[in-house]
Parts: C-alpha cells; sequence; structure tokens
C-alpha cells in the first residue's frame, strides 16, 4: 500500500498540466484539477500513514532554506496582492513544500506514471500529426499548447531513471517531439544532445534514437511536413540575417523577457491567470519569479536548482529542467509541483549515475 500515495501523487503531477477544452464531464471537474485531486489525496494518505515522523527529512540547508524562502515569498505576495483566489495561492506554497518532503521520502518511485505518461502522449502526438500533417500541436497535453508538451515529454523522460528503461523512453520522447513543432524542443534537445557528448554517454544504445529521427526526416521531409512543422523557426532564422533579432528570438528581448515595475515580494503569485495577464508574463523563469514574489525568491529557486544539478546525481533531469525555463513559464507556474518533486527526490536519491545509454550504471 505504501506504493500507492507515491502514484497517486504521480499521477496528479501529470494530470494538472493536462488542458484540453474539449474533454468529457467539463461541467463536473476539469483535468487539472483531477490532477491536483490526486496530488491532495497523496499527501492526505502519506500523512495518515506515516507513523515516525522522524522518517520524513529536510535535507540539505543548500536546498530546504530557501525553498522556504520560496513558500515564505508566496504567501507574503499572494496575500499583498488583489487576487480573488489570494488564499487558495498561499495555501498552495506549503503544498509545494510537503510534496518536496515526499520526494524526499518515497524516491524516483513517484515519477513511475511518467514512464507511461510519456508513451501514451508521444503516441498521441503521432496520431495528431499523422491526421493533421505540418500542424503544431500539443496531443493529450494540450490541443494547441505545444509548449506545455514539449516541456512533459523532456521532464518526463530524463526523470525515468530505471536501468532498463531510460534508453528506449527517451527515443519514444525523441519521436513525440518531432511532432510538436516547438522551437523549445529543439533547444532542450539540443541541450540534452551537448551533455550526452560532454559526458560521453554512449554506446550502441545511441543507434535507436539516432535512426528514429532519421526515419522520421527520411519519411516527412519529402511529404512537406518538415516546412509547415517548423516553418517559424527558417523564418526566424532569415529574419536574423536580415538584421531583425526581436522576431528572429520571438520578442524575447522585448515583451516575452520585460518585467514590471519591481516590488520587493513581486505584484503577485499566480498558476494560472486569465486573457489580460498572459500578455504579460516574462517568459523565462528566472525573470517570473521576480515579477511574481521579488529577487529574494528568485534567487533562492536559483540557489536550489544550482545545488542540485552539482551535488546531485540527477544531471540530465536538472540540465533538462533548466533548459525549458528559458524561453517559458511554465515550470514555475502550470508545472510548478514538478520543480519540488524532482528537488525532493534528487536530492535523496542514492543512485550511483543516471546515464542514458552507457552500459554501466
Amino acid at each position: 500500500m505504501r506504493r500507492l500515495p507515491p502514484y497517486l501523487i504521480g499521477t496528479g503531477l501529470i494530470l494538472f498540466v493536462v488542458n484540453q477544452p474539449n474533454q468529457p464531464l467539463m461541467n463536473v471537474m476539469l483535468i487539472s484539477n483531477l490532477g491536483l485531486l490526486l496530488i491532495y489525496l497523496g499527501i492526505m494518505w502519506s500523512i495518515s500513514k506515516i507513523k515516525n515522523i522522524r522518517e520524513l527529512t529536510l535535507g540539505s540547508r543548500w536546498v530546504y532554506i530557501p525553498l522556504l524562502i520560496i513558500v515564505a515569498s508566496i504567501i507574503i505576495s499572494s496575500l499583498m496582492s488583489g487576487a480573488s483566489n489570494k488564499f487558495a495561492l498561499a495555501l498552495f506554497a506549503p503544498t509545494l513544500f510537503a510534496l518536496y518532503v515526499l520526494g524526499r521520502y518515497y524516491g524516483e518511485v513517484i515519477f513511475k506514471p511518467f514512464l507511461y505518461g510519456v508513451i501514451i502522449v508521444s503516441t498521441s502526438l503521432v496520431i495528431g500529426g499523422i491526421i493533421n500533417p505540418g500542424i503544431k500541436q500539443g496531443g493529450l497535453i494540450s490541443p494547441t499548447n505545444y509548449d506545455m508538451a514539449t516541456g512533459f515529454l523532456v521532464f518526463g523522460a530524463l526523470v525515468c531513471v530505471w536501468k532498463k528503461q531510460r534508453w528506449w523512453i527517451t527515443t519514444i520522447a525523441l519521436v513525440g517531439l518531432f511532432f510538436t513543432g516547438a522551437e523549445e524542443a529543439m533547444f532542450a534537445v539540443a541541450v540534452v544532445c551537448l551533455t550526452i557528448l560532454i559526458r560521453r554517454d554512449w554506446s550502441k544504445r545511441l543507434l535507436l534514437p539516432i535512426a528514429v529521427v532519421l526515419l522520421c526526416l527520411v519519411i516527412a521531409t519529402p511529404l512537406g511536413v518538415i516546412g509547415k512543422l517548423y516553418e517559424s523557426v527558417s523564418g526566424r532564422v532569415e529574419d536574423a540575417t536580415e538584421g531583425n533579432w526581436l522576431q528572429a528570438t520571438g520578442y524575447r528581448l522585448t515583451g516575452n523577457w520585460m518585467l514590471s515595475d519591481l516590488e520587493p515580494f513581486g505584484t503577485g503569485y499566480y498558476v494560472s491567470w486569465d486573457d489580460d495577464y498572459i500578455g504579460k508574463i516574462p517568459h523565462n523563469v528566472p525573470l517570473i519569479i521576480v515579477e511574481q514574489i521579488g529577487i529574494a525568491g528568485a534567487l533562492a529557486w536559483c540557489v536550489v536548482a544550482g545545488y542540485c544539478l552539482i551535488k546531485t546525481k540527477w544531471k540530465y533531469a536538472w540540465i533538462g529542467l533548466l533548459s525549458l525555463c528559458v524561453f517559458d513559464h511554465f515550470i514555475w507556474s502550470m508545472c510548478a509541483p514538478w520543480f519540488w518533486v524532482l528537488a525532493g527526490v534528487s536530492t535523496a536519491s542514492d543512485i550511483k549515475n543516471d546515464y542514458i545509454f552507457k552500459n554501466e550504471r
């Protein structure tokens, strides 16, 4: 029965980021709300079953103290904001810290549902790519939010650290990423590939993802799918050669990387937002943290990410997560629980290494 609470939390982490406007029973409960419900059920079940509180540990002070600073900043920022749900947002902060603690308690098993999630989402992306060739899409994660689907596949594949599954689940995720058409997918894959080269993480297993990607290119290019999926990328490259760097970078240097007037505790914490606010969101995680909860919270987040990247064995998971933080904000907002659970799992993990393709473990 001990496996059920982490499975509930892990499944909740997946469903929490699903946004399907045409889902069945929408008037009853959104899939994302079901995910949040499963997370809370997992937390409450864990609290009721853990008999000795000493089994729960906080880990390094370089992690839990900055996380507590973030919690305090979120609470203060939420209560000072004019949001109608500010008390719910303030209460969400202790929930995130609880996920960190339970991540340390349960370990990597909490990410087990991501193994099946990557397979299902990648399959949905392939099917969507066949039905609507050349259209950017997010599969079951979201019909239009291909960046969110990218984040799910990158994170989901890299937290599956099980010895016999890592290399082939990565290949499946690559196929799904190919059919998103997302520029962020190209960036994240490039970062991970560079990491593979630096770590000399290769064996014959690496031939499978290479062969699969080449096969996708050979099939899709003559059909014009590549040109349609990634026409925005080629357009930006052309603009860059003409000196139009703002358009070439997707306006990251203007609206998408601009901050409002700085406040000690930010302008207010949001997990999701309405249409009036969405155009003002900095598409970079440290920047959106400064925007929402202040500089102290942003510095604390960077300390945790830096510590976990350097000190833990979960190099790929942290590098992949950080690559997703450069050009988007969802790791802080809609996918917020992922960061906290990964911090907990990785700091308590006893794996020797997290190589994907090397035969040694």
